[in-house]
């Protein structure tokens, strides 16, 4: 039989309600503390050295040895236990692991390209074509093709994230994704300037100068008098933007050694890319290694929403590949 040393207060009638519910027999014993007088006497002292109420002794406590007990919270657990009530049957761990991204898992995501025509995206036709279930691109040294742009036009994203794949062919292919971007309108005489943005980038490309950055750029650098920064995240780096002019861009950390994570990105073959921006803060991944973070804290440069594109720059005969391109907006 437990004995309850009681009286008439919220955390008092706590530990008398639990032993209903748990259906343990007591006997109650009246302590009443606005005497300040009977919490105090020698032998209560003995159960509670605290001088307060309720405590509880259980001549049949653990192993069978009686046990005294105070405060609130504690006999609250204790008569669970003992009782096998109101306590999970086996407690859970205080954290879980994380789940690895799954990145063919398209559930909640727009799919952007439907294999077979450029249905939702804008750009230079035949140049940007579609082959063997991709979004092909061809650039040739003679004569030079320059920067080509395919702009999507389902939406201008604000918050997002944005997964494709993307293979790259020829020594100085040079490609990237442009997000949050202006186009920057058509030039005489250039027809393909037509498509032409500047925005943020994800980098990548098969000379390993620039895989895994995340930087603004590109096209008309000196056009509406307005060039892009100079910020950049490299691979392997969390980098916050120049907040001011004549400010430098800030070095908050160097995560892993470049030449390492650049290895993630096989010039030549497929990669899985992966693009998130939230807010002021932008992560590119590829083939599931997190790249480059940038976080863009700049008073009115800062970029919220724009266009996205999918570009090829760069000399020579080259050719680029999109497929798989899913984005989930915010």
């Amino acid at each position: 039989m437990i004995e309850l040393y009681t009286w008439g207060t919220p955390n008092g009638r706590k530990v008398s309600i639990m032993l209903e519910e748990c259906g343990l027999p007591y006997n109650i014993h009246k302590i009443n503390i606005g005497t300040n007088i009977e919490q105090f006497t020698a032998d209560y002292l003995k159960i509670n050295p605290n001088g307060k109420i309720p405590a509880i002794v259980d001549p049949d406590g653990p192993e069978g040895a009686p046990i005294s007990l105070m405060e609130s919270g504690a006999i609250l657990v204790y008569l669970a236990e003992k009782s096998g009530k109101f306590l999970p049957r086996a407690g859970g761990a205080r954290y879980v692991e994380a789940d690895p991204i799954n990145f063919n898992d398209h559930a909640g995501w727009t799919q952007m390209f439907d294999g077979v025509s450029l249905k939702g995206w804008d750009g230079p036709t035949p140049l940007w074509h579609v082959e063997d279930g991709a979004i092909v691109v061809q650039s040739k040294a003679d004569p030079p093709t320059g920067s080509v742009y395919l702009l999507y036009t389902g939406s201008e994203p604000k918050d997002f994230e944005f997964k494709f794949e993307v293979k790259l062919e020829g020594a100085s292919a040079n490609s990237g994704v442009q997000f949050r971007a202006t186009r920057l309108g058509e030039v005489p005489d250039r027809p393909q300037s037509k498509w032409e943005t500047r925005g943020y980038q994800a980098d990548f490309d098969n000379g390993n100068a620039n895989v895994g950055a995340l930087i603004e750029c590109c096209s008309g650098a000196s056009r509406n008098g307005v060039r892009p920064r100079p910020d950049r995240a490299k691979a392997g780096q969390i980098v916050r933007a120049a907040v001011a002019d004549g400010e430098m861009p800030k070095l908050l950390s160097e995560f892993s050694d470049a030449a390492t994570l650049t290895k993630a990105y096989k010039p030549g073959a497929w990669n899985q890319m992966h693009l998130v921006a939230r807010g002021r803060t932008m992560m590119f991944f590829i083939n599931g290694v997190l790249m480059s973070v940038f976080i863009d804290d700049h008073p009115t440069k800062f970029l919220p929403q724009g266009v996205l594109s999918i570009q090829l720059e760069g000399r020579g005969d080259n050719k680029a590949s999109f497929r798989n391109l899913w984005m989930k907006n915010y």
